[in-house]
């Protein structure tokens, strides 16, 4: 809640990952640093998460899918009708690198950069009702098969940066193959700078929430404002109650009945057999 240190400190809290990508030098730490942005919750590049099995229930397996776009659907990218949504995004990089420090000339060179590569990654996505085809979206493989279909990306790296083993991942749901083909073929072929500029966008786009007005502010304007029509941000005080119940809410209701809910009303509870 604390705004005037929130704003002093500005971009000071990502310095460090912000000097782990100026720092990639290989494709290695490439994929390293993409696993360390993954841990922290940056949807860059691909999304991956831990569920059940879709064919068996009783297994808990990794599941990796298409993701790594700025824009919420891959439409934006693609359809001639959102041309003036894609100019208005290219406006809104621009800003949030200018905001990092970079001068405007770089800035907007940065931002073409970021849409080139999303673009790209849009082609090789599937559009809302492909995804909606469980079948065509479950593909089971372990990592070595995954290697062997997606050289050019290192998977072992990546999932080391994760703290997880080869071992560890008998089996995991590649839900779009194609997808992570053409990730692959990206992670080869694109220069480590365009990969760093790409990386640097993720990571200011998922966490300018959490900082200075600047920020917030400019976030909110064209992902609220241009994209949904929403008129006025929430007060700062409201927005925290939101990623808490967001990040935290059965910790929250656990907290809430220990403190409001008493033991006779817990026996008494309708449902509970009493």
């Amino acid at each position: 809640m604390n705004d005037e240190q929130i704003n002093t400190a500005a971009v000071k809290p990502l310095q460090g990952n912000l000097d782990a990508i100026a720092q990639i030098n290989d494709r290695k730490q490439l994929t390293s640093v993409l696993g360390q942005l993954h841990k922290l919750g940056i949807g860059a590049l691909f999304e991956i998460t831990g569920g059940q099995d879709a064919k068996e229930s009783t297994n808990q397996i990794a599941i990796v899918s298409q993701g790594g776009l700025g824009l919420p659907d891959r439409d934006y990218y693609l359809k001639d009708g959102e041309s003036q949504i894609r100019d208005q995004y290219l406006e809104h990089i621009t800003k949030m690198f200018q905001l990092l420090g970079d001068p405007e000339e770089r800035a907007s060179a940065e931002a073409k950069q970021v849409l080139a590569f999303e673009t790209e990654l849009a082609k090789a996505s599937k559009g809302r009702v492909e995804l909606r085809d469980p079948e065509a979206n479950y593909h089971k493989m372990s990592v070595a098969d995954l290697a062997k279909t997606e050289a050019g990306f290192d998977w072992s790296t990546y999932f080391q940066s994760l703290g997880i083993s080869d071992e560890q991942l008998a089996k995991m749901d590649v839900e779009q193959p194609e997808f992570f083909q053409r990730v692959a073929e990206l992670a080869a072929d694109t220069p480590l700078d365009n990969w760093k500029t790409y990386f640097r966008w993720h990571l200011i786009h998922a966490t300018a929430g959490d900082l200075s007005t600047a920020f917030v502010d400019e976030d909110f304007r064209f992902f609220k404002q241009k994209l949904t029509g929403v008129k006025q941000n929430l007060p700062r005080w409201k927005r925290i109650l939101q990623e808490v119940d967001h990040n935290l809410g059965e910790a929250l209701g656990q907290l809430y009945v220990e403190k409001k809910f008493s033991a006779g009303g817990k026996t008494t509870c309708p449902g509970n057999g009493q």
